[in-house]
């Protein structure tokens, strides 16, 4: 999905308990996460999703895996 979808796709899960998780990867595996949850909201609230380096989302499991530019990282966002 493009950004503007992915961003769609936020909008309308916004006041909603989420799961964020920041990805670090190597050779495409994930080596390491941090999670973090809270209720989306739009401007700040419990969870923080930065877009700087957004490229490209897929629905993957119960939620969005988002790729970065940066090759060694991926955030996925789940609905709780």
């Amino acid at each position: 999905m493009t950004r503007h979808d992915f961003e769609a796709w936020l909008d309308h899960h916004l006041d909603q308990s989420v799961l964020v998780e920041w990805r670090t990867l190597s050779d495409g595996l994930v080596t390491d996460k941090t999670s973090t949850t809270g209720v989306l909201r739009k401007d700040g609230g419990d969870t923080h999703i930065d877009l700087t380096d957004f490229d490209a989302a897929d629905f993957g499991g119960e939620g969005v895996v988002v790729e970065l530019l940066r090759e060694s990282a991926e955030l996925y966002i789940a609905v709780s």
